[in-house]
């Protein structure tokens, strides 16, 4: 995890290649329905009830495996980001620039540690593919991030 003030020469660090390898997920997030579901009720041999929890396709674990291996996960107060609550609340994406794109997927990744399901509500209504999108645009249409 990178912090933020290191974030954006981090992301100018990434080379096409890097980008390419995360951009190559939208066409498979499009034609895809579903990214894992829900496991609910599965007893143990034992007869002790698990909580639910997300068991995500391989699609699902292979973006989160290349943002860790990105380091898209930006470290910053996430949970006190009142602009980001709002632009996930109003789903409008456009013209953010990268840095706050990848803090908004960062915003999704670790809410979804306190509740899982958000990273699956968000593949799965399409917010997630409409941020790598714009993500995609941003970074091919800027020379340097500028924070």
């Amino acid at each position: 995890m990178i912090p933020l003030e290191d974030f954006p020469s981090h992301i100018n660090s990434l080379t096409k290649e890097d980008w390419n390898k995360l951009f190559a997920l939208i066409p498979k997030i499009e034609q895809t329905k579903s990214f894992g579901k829900v496991v609910i009720d599965k007893k143990s041999k034992s007869r002790v009830q698990q909580f639910p929890y997300v068991e995500f396709n391989s699609l699902g674990r292979e973006f989160l495996a290349l943002i860790d291996e990105l380091k898209l996960i930006v470290v910053f107060d996430w949970m006190s980001w009142k602009e980001g609550k709002q632009m996930l609340d109003d789903k409008n994406y456009e013209g953010l620039d990268a840095v706050a794109l990848c803090k908004l997927i960062t915003t999704i990744v670790r809410a979804d540690r306190f509740s899982e399901g958000y990273l699956l509500s968000a593949f799965e209504d399409g917010d997630m593919l409409t941020i790598l999108k714009e993500l995609k645009k941003q970074v091919q249409n800027d020379k340097e991030i500028i924070f």
